[in-house]
């Protein structure tokens, strides 16, 4: 389907995205309700209460631990998909790409690997210079709290991130999106002139606020028509146009995706448990502290002691009185409030061990080892059940396609990698692999003779390379060229032997 059909078959003529938006975000009122508690439990701030504006004072939870909790698993998460010193992708070329290549640039597998990784480095530099690290961080707590998140990663521009409220979403059964409406409310003033012209016309100044819908509906299989409307006014025809699924400039984020659900869970919902007990905990030992530190002192009404008289005395003075005349009473529920903090302390560890919070915390510095993030990264998979994985192919893969495209448009075409799991987490995996391979290859020279010369070393350097995982392509030599060195080392070594007897001959001649 090219652009004129897909216009011809969506844009009829009637303005219909923003009934749809309110359609499609009526049916997920009960996941917004939901999101706002998650928020209040933990981030107020992230996702705050529909009846929040512009001045209105964020109330927070009267327990701390889930803001700690949140963000320390989010920076955990950060620093394992995108290692600050290092790329997270690496460029996979077809054998005829690699072919290609290096009749383009004149240049042998070596120079090419080079050229790559250079590359690789350059496209993932430009994420940092696209404010890369500071909206991803904001996506991945909204997906911790949320479950939910819209990465924009539009070209050439920065990065930004939608919460639910900015979006609706459908999928297939599948779990890939058919159809994506955005909502940006803006003042007319900001609008271009000819769409703050028809607002004019439609009654609205200049500080009326407007709502701009951009949808992406999926109109082929590998293709989506994205238009936009404003309000029930008009189409903004400029930004109509066919996009490819990879170079769509909107990344829909989910942690946890049901199947047939278009909206996913966080992980906050899946203690949301114990974030409730632990909140109730928190106020009602709060209000056990206004109990405990609330003393009455009782009098004898038929005392001898003149309360009067003792209230208004100054520290050390002498008055007249008893001392069973006053008794000073304060209510017995120190045992109670044991027992609560008790509760409240075995909860707070569970939600600690849930979200990482009492293990080791990564260091946010330029020189991490690899041992640090393979450590981060199979903590992060055991605990979270596979969500590292997952965030690594729906959110590294398809922006590392992005970055590099942005960087050379004739990298469009080529996939880039990112290999899920514990590997993934440092780019020097393949270093790895390589060097215990070598190490493993080393000890073949400690064999007995009578075993040496049974084996073959190229299989089995073969073998350990297979084992290891290792590509051969251009870091074992074939048989033929093991025989062209062997012999160009045998010509060495006959003309240095054959210096040699000529120098001891002249030397004997002389003498």
């Amino acid at each position: 389907m090219n652009l004129e059909e897909a216009k011809a078959e969506y844009l009829t003529g009637d303005f219909k995205l923003k009934a749809r938006f309110d359609l499609l975000d009526a049916d997920r009122a009960a996941l917004l309700t939901r999101c706002e508690k998650y928020a209040g439990w933990t981030l107020p701030n992230v996702f705050p209460l529909s009846s929040f504006e512009d001045g209105d004072e964020i109330q927070h939870d009267f327990q701390s631990v889930g803001a700690r909790a949140v963000t320390n698993l989010a920076n955990k998460i950060m620093m394992a998909l995108f290692q600050p010193s290092k790329p997270f992708f690496r460029m996979n070329l077809t054998k005829e790409q690699q072919q290609k290549a290096m009749e383009e640039i004149g240049a042998e597998l070596p120079a090419l690997q080079k050229a790559i990784a250079e590359v690789e480095r350059a496209a993932a530099e430009r994420l940092n210079k696209k404010n890369g690290r500071i909206v991803l961080t904001e996506a991945i707590i909204l997906l911790i709290i949320t479950g939910n998140a819209l990465l924009v990663a539009p070209t050439d521009e920065n990065l930004g991130v939608y919460n639910l409220r900015d979006y609706v979403i459908v999928r297939n059964i599948k779990g890939e999106p058919t159809e994506l409406i955005i909502q940006e409310k803006k003042k007319v003033r900001n609008l271009e002139d000819s769409l703050a012209r028809l607002c004019a016309e439609h009654g609205k100044d200049e500080t009326a606020d407007v709502t701009v819908y951009t949808c992406a509906k999926k109109v082929s299989e590998d293709k989506f028509l994205v238009w936009q409307e404003l309000d029930d006014i008009a189409y903004c025809h400029k930004k109509v146009g066919l996009y490819a699924s990879a170079n769509l400039p909107w990344i829909p984020l989910t942690w946890n995706l049901p199947r047939n659900a278009a909206y996913g869970n966080g992980l906050v919902e899946n203690y949301a448990g114990d974030f409730h007990t632990s909140s109730t905990l928190a106020q009602t030992i709060l209000d056990f502290s206004s109990t405990v530190t609330d003393i009455k002192n009782l009098v004898n009404p038929a005392g001898m002691t003149d309360v009067e008289e003792l209230a208004e005395a100054s520290s050390g003075a002498y008055v007249t009185g008893r001392e069973e005349d006053i008794f000073s009473y304060s209510p017995k529920v120190a045992m109670a409030a044991d027992f609560l903090l008790s509760i409240s302390d075995r909860v707070e560890r569970r939600i600690g061990s849930a979200f990482l919070l009492n293990s080791m915390v990564t260091r946010d510095a330029e020189r991490v080892t690899a041992e640090e993030i393979r450590m981060q990264a199979q903590e992060l998979e055991s605990s979270l059940g596979g969500v590292y994985s997952r965030l690594a192919v729906d959110l590294q893969q398809p922006l590392a396609h992005r970055l590099m495209a942005e960087e050379n448009q004739a990298f469009k075409t080529v996939e880039p990698v990112i290999v899920t799991g514990l590997e993934s987490l440092s780019r020097m995996s393949e270093v790895d692999r390589l060097r215990a391979m070598l190490q493993d290859a080393a000890m073949l020279s400690d064999l007995p003779d009578r075993l040496a010369i049974r084996l073959k070393y190229g299989g089995v350097l073969n073998k350990l390379a297979a084992g290891h995982g290792v590509d051969t392509e251009g870091i074992l030599a074939t048989e033929e060229e093991v025989a062209q060195e062997q012999k160009r080392q045998a010509a060495e070594n006959a003309q240095l032997q054959g210096a040699e007897a000529g120098a001891v001959a002249q030397a004997t001649g002389q003498i």
